[in-house]
C-alpha cells in the first residue's frame, strides 16, 4: 500500500472518531430548560432592545433584574422578555482545533503528493515518507488542539423563571413578537 492510501486511511480513521465525538457533545448538551435562580448568571432576552448578561438578582411574575456586566442593574418587564438563557460554563474547542490544523497539515501534504509526482523523491523509502507524514500531521493535529483550548465560549442553556407571562410587544423590524413563559 503507498504512503498516501495509508495517510488516507488514517484519516479517515481520525475523521470518523471526530465525528462521533462531536456527535456525542452535542447530544449531552440537549436538555429540557430549567428554572433559574437568584445569583446564577443569565442572558436574558427581550423585545426592542436586545439582551443583558449578567447575575440574576431578582425574578417574580412581573420582572427580571440583571445585574449586568458593568454593574448596572437592569430590569425587565415580563411581558416584554422572548428568551432566558442560564450559562452552563465555558467550553474549550479542543476537538475542532484539533480537527482543522490536522486536516491542514493532510490537505497540504496531498497537495505536496500530487505536485511532487512528476519528479523523482529524495527519498526512495515510503515508509520514511509515511513517517514524515505522519508525524506533520499529528503536529498540525496537536498546533491545532492546542490553539482550540485557548479560545473559549460560554455556553448557555434555555432557562425559565419562576411564574408564568404572558406578553406582547413590538420588536424592532419585525412587527409584534408574542412570547410566553410558563414554569411551575
Amino acid at each position: 500500500m503507498n504512503a498516501r492510501k495509508r495517510i488516507a486511511r488514517c484519516t479517515i480513521v481520525a475523521l470518523v472518531g471526530s465525528v462521533a465525538l462531536l456527535v456525542h457533545d452535542a447530544a449531552a448538551g440537549a436538555q429540557a430548560a430549567r428554572t433559574v435562580r437568584e445569583g446564577e448568571r443569565v442572558r436574558v432576552h427581550y423585545a426592542m432592545h436586545g439582551s443583558a448578561v449578567g447575575q440574576l438578582t431578582r425574578a417574580d411574575a412581573d420582572s427580571v433584574t440583571v445585574l449586568a456586566e458593568g454593574g448596572n442593574r437592569v430590569t425587565i418587564p415580563a411581558a416584554s422578555i422572548t428568551q432566558i438563557d442560564r450559562s452552563a460554563g465555558t467550553k474549550t474547542h479542543t476537538l475542532a482545533g484539533a480537527l482543522i490544523g490536522g486536516g491542514l497539515c493532510t490537505a497540504l501534504i496531498l497537495v505536496a503528493d500530487d505536485a511532487s509526482n512528476d519528479q523523482p523523491l529524495a527519498v526512495d523509502d515510503e515508509g520514511l515518507e509515511t513517517a514524515a507524514a505522519v508525524v506533520v500531521i499529528g503536529l498540525g493535529t496537536l498546533a491545532g488542539a492546542f490553539i482550540g483550548h485557548l479560545a473559549k465560549s460560554e455556553q448557555w442553556e434555555p432557562a425559565t423563571v419562576p411564574g408564568a407571562t404572558i406578553g406582547l410587544s413590538a420588536t424592532r423590524g419585525a412587527g409584534v413578537g408574542l412570547a410566553l413563559n410558563v414554569s411551575f
